[in-house]
């Protein structure tokens, strides 16, 4: 969905002899109604390249629901060779693009007026209050209260607050970013999600 066959082979790689050997194919599906966001929702990728294929996808259930539809459709052509599974921390870690670069050298208070701090820290906590009950549309309007009821949207919450982490840890002032992870921490709480640390 999302992609005609031709804009696929766009993106493709070719041998010497005009022979397929590299594509990328999304694995999408059109939103449901009332879902807010793009026309189409990303559940997975399949990399192929020349007889290997790498498949990635966010969550247990997609990954067995594709498994099969690869082997029907391939009927015996192909064969699991190694299933991974990665945290988000893993992801974080590996994954240059998904790096923040932290400062180098100890960070020093930026915010030496403690009223002013105390309008900045009231600012961040009213935000977090706030979104737990605000309809998201990366969560097809729904609000973290309600996403956190399912599976699927369990997930979701977890990325979304990871990213909201790795976006926080470029706080340069300690005891900020103390303030801020904690405020973070609290939403995990209130949504029964473990606790990032």
């Amino acid at each position: 969905m999302g992609w005609t066959r031709e804009e696929m082979l766009e993106e493709a790689s070719y041998d010497e002899q005009g022979r397929l050997s590299q594509v990328e194919i999304q694995w999408d599906r059109r939103r449901k109604k009332g879902e807010a966001g793009p026309e189409y929702v990303i559940l997975g990728t399949l990399k192929i390249d020349k007889n290997e294929m790498i498949v990635q996808t966010n969550s247990e259930e997609r990954a067995k629901k594709l498994k099969k539809e690869i082997e029907k459709r391939l009927k015996g052509r192909a064969r699991l060779i190694r299933k991974e599974v990665k945290n988000l921390d893993e992801i974080v870690a590996t994954d240059p693009d998904e790096k923040e670069s932290l400062p180098d050298e100890p960070t020093k208070p930026y915010i030496e007026d403690p009223k002013l701090r105390a309008v900045i820290e009231e600012t961040f906590k009213e935000h977090w209050d706030e979104w737990l009950d605000s309809e998201i549309p990366a969560f097809g309007g729904r609000t973290p209260r309600e996403t956190a009821k399912t599976t699927e949207g369990r997930e979701l919450l977890e990325v979304a607050l990871q990213k909201a982490v790795e976006y926080t840890k470029q706080e340069r002032d300690e005891k900020m970013l103390e303030f801020r992870l904690d405020l973070i921490n609290k939403v995990r709480k209130e949504l029964v999600l473990d606790s990032l640390g």
